[in-house]
């Protein structure tokens, strides 16, 4: 029903009021006629007035949010105008979360979603906000980078801020007593169908932007430079592959989906992410689920410092020594680590090489063989198109002569082409070798790399790999002729990322000893042959 109102008979500045919508129009809108006073004078005498009339009203339809996430990867209103509401549950830099109060209580679909505003949005949590803009797909850093889309409202959208201090949506618990995580599966199918019940990557899906909370989040890798946690629920309660030393390792059958991803994002909630190490306890961490980097995460709206519970884990040490007879080999991941320390970071005033070196000599025991992964080229991230990393190995070989060990020889990965390894742009990253050529020598012309794998191979998806023989330098031992032994398993470093999955590239058998860094944005392959031969 629609009715003009007039405050007073100086100002005759009539409206429309629409009791179903609830709404308020300018007066004459929506073919009204305003009705003029028929009594009264002065600012504070009521003035009487004849009822206005017109056509009701031309009602906003809203759109659910559940509606535009629908039941899948991608929404199925795409390219579409509409016009949802919810609850801001977080703000960032250039948009904020949005969620339903109540939600269509189907597992299936996603209640929320990010409003992308390009900067600062102008509303604040707990607003109950009323948005009109495009529905969109945005797929970080581009279509190529194989990573999933996140589904957006944007467009520039209009915004309108309904009321204020409202009570946020309750979070998701992702553990016992709600939605527990997948712990084998991440997709079986090519995305065929949807299974948020039982495949990982389609259960974050179906909680994208929404509130979530681990519980008793166990850390299963340390802090790193991203200010990233890597985490599994309920203790490790659900969780399949961990450790004696308490990582989350994988298997050819099981990638992990119940690892969840805690990282720090300032423009969100600005705090002092703890510095942790592998078996401490974080209590329960509350935020929105994003995705970046080819990774599913969990950002967090809350502090959780207090009910951190640093773990005893001290480095282990190897009673592995060689012999006569026996070679020591190791895989070490040594995160970005380069020489140049005006390009953001500073990895040789921060002491990353000694320390590195210090772990090499003490805790490995000068090993005889050292593949490293994650080595960058000389310049670090600064894109010039420089792809040696000789500068970054020889500090490195320094550093463990430093520290007491043997003056190491390295063998760089020359089949490094620019920006073609993926990794930190401009960096250039790669696997290498270290080895003590007291113990082994390089055979030059067997350094190359693999290539021409069929599609779902081993190294697919991968860093290129790094292939030397090295043959020992001691007299034969029984079981060493001139024909070189088996070559030995791949020494892999592998992880759940987006675009191995995507690609449904699924890893050979890994030597049982593997370094298994759970950090999505690196997906690493080594691989070399060596053993005891003739010189």
């Amino acid at each position: 029903m629609d009715r003009e109102a007039y405050p007073d008979t100086t100002n005759n500045d009539a409206a429309s009021y629409d009791v179903n919508l609830g709404a308020f129009s300018a007066a004459g809108a929506n073919g009204a006629v305003a009705t003029q006073a028929l009594g009264g004078a002065g600012a504070n005498v009521p003035a009487v007035a004849s009822p206005g009339n017109g056509a009701a009203i031309s009602p906003t339809l809203l759109t659910p949010i559940f509606t535009i996430q629908g039941a899948g990867h991608r929404s199925p209103l795409v390219g579409n105008s509409v016009t949802t509401s919810g609850i801001v549950t977080a703000v960032d830099s250039n948009g904020f979360y949005l969620q339903d109060p109540t939600g269509d209580g189907d597992i299936a679909t996603s209640d929320a979603l990010f409003v992308f505003t390009g900067s600062a949005p102008g509303v604040a949590v707990g607003d109950a906000v009323r948005v009109a803009g495009t529905v969109s797909e945005f797929t970080p850093g581009g279509a190529a980078t194989g990573n999933l889309s996140t589904t957006q409202i944007s467009g520039n959208p209009s915004l309108s801020v309904l009321s204020s201090g409202n009570a946020l949506p309750t979070a998701v618990l992702l553990g016992n007593g709600d939605r527990v995580v997948p712990n084998q599966t991440i997709d079986d199918d090519a995305f065929a169908a949807f299974e948020p019940t039982s495949d990982g990557i389609d259960f974050f899906e179906s909680l994208e932007g929404m509130r979530v909370t681990v519980p008793n989040a166990l850390v299963i890798a340390p802090t790193n430079g991203f200010g990233e946690i890597f985490t599994v629920a309920d203790g490790g309660a659900n969780a399949t592959g961990i450790s004696d030393r308490g990582t989350l390792n994988i298997s050819p059958t099981d990638f992990n989906p119940e690892k969840i991803q805690i990282d720090e994002d300032e423009g969100v909630f600005d705090f002092n992410l703890p510095q942790v190490d592998v078996g401490a306890t974080l209590g329960d961490v509350t935020g929105v689920v994003s995705y970046s980097f080819g990774n599913f995460e969990v950002i967090p709206t809350q502090d959780f410092t207090a009910t951190v519970v640093n773990s005893s884990l001290s480095p282990d040490v190897t009673t592995l020594q060689g012999s006569s007879t026996q070679l020591t080999v190791a895989t070490y991941n040594v995160l970005n680590l380069e020489t140049n320390d005006g390009d953001g970071d500073a990895d040789v005033a921060n002491g990353r090489f000694a320390a590195i070196a210090q772990q090499i000599v003490t805790n490995l025991k000068a090993p005889d063989i050292i593949g490293l992964q994650e080595i960058q080229d000389n310049s670090g991230s600064v894109n010039d198109g420089v792809t040696s990393a000789a500068a970054t190995l020889q500090a490195l070989v320094d550093a463990i002569a430093a520290a007491g060990g043997p003056t190491y020889s390295f063998i760089d990965n020359s089949f490094i082409t620019d920006g073609a390894s993926g990794g930190q742009p401009g960096g250039n990253i790669r696997t290498a070798f270290l080895y003590n050529d007291d113990r082994v020598d390089l055979q030059p012309s067997s350094v190359q790399t693999i290539g021409g794998q069929a599609a779902g191979e081993a190294f697919a998806g991968g860093r290129l790999p790094l292939w030397p023989h090295l043959s020992s330098t001691a007299k034969p031992s029984p079981w060493s002729t001139t024909t070189s032994p088996p070559r030995a398993a791949a020494l892999r470093s592998s992880v759940w990322s987006k675009t191995s999955l995507l690609a449904k590239k699924t890893p050979a058998s890994t030597a049982a000893w593997m370094n298994a860094k759970l950090n999505p944005q690196r997906f690493k392959a080594l691989s070399a042959a060596w053993g005891p031969r003739p010189r």
